[in-house]
């Protein structure tokens, strides 16, 4: 089996001056990114792929608001006054309700952010036939191992896990789109 980080070469002093030159070449657009974020609320890079940076903004804005939520939404009142409860445990079905509708939400979004990652490519090595790649040349390129079919299989049906969680939580925020506040 091969090792995760094969191919990765140590640190050493040759590379020293060519770090400093690649730093210096994006530490201005780092700190443009930097005041671009503070003055519209985004960055030209965050536009390069804008659901997976909502997504990833979303997860940790919804957590927050999870735990520091101080009540539910208006539109729950109906369906938590046609049940029978008093008000201490009214209050808290209602806050335990909004914290799972809350957390259904977060877990839709990071199935967004796990989909655009792929999580399931650092965990699993491939173990198929060796692919590699031949042009007219005489040079030969390796590309490693690729996919089995029992591993495609399990890696879709983990893709159909985060896309059914993705459809319920956006479900759930467009619905609770306006009650979203603390």
């Amino acid at each position: 089996m091969k090792h995760k980080y094969a191919g990765i070469v140590r640190w050493s002093g040759y590379k020293f001056p060519y770090n400093i030159i690649e730093f210096l070449r994006w530490f201005p657009r780092q700190i443009l990114d930097f005041f671009s974020r503070g003055w519209r609320g985004f960055a030209d890079c965050d536009t390069w792929d804008l659901s997976y940076y909502n997504a990833r903004v979303m997860v940790d804005a919804l957590t927050k608001l999870r735990r520091d939520t101080h009540g539910w939404p208006v539109m729950m009142e109906s369906f938590l006054e046609s049940e029978t409860y008093d008000d201490v445990s009214m209050c808290s079905y209602g806050e335990i309700l909004w914290a799972n509708i809350l957390t259904d939400m977060i877990d839709g979004f990071q199935a967004a952010v796990d989909l655009d990652r792929g999580p399931w490519f650092d965990t699993m090595e491939p173990e198929g036939e060796p692919f590699s790649f031949s042009g007219e040349s005489s040079l030969r390129i390796d590309l490693g191992l690729s996919w089995s079919d029992e591993q495609l299989l399990e890696i879709e049906s983990l893709e159909n896990v985060c896309r059914a969680k993705l459809d319920d939580g956006l479900a759930l925020f467009s619905e609770f789109y306006l009650d979203l506040w603390d």
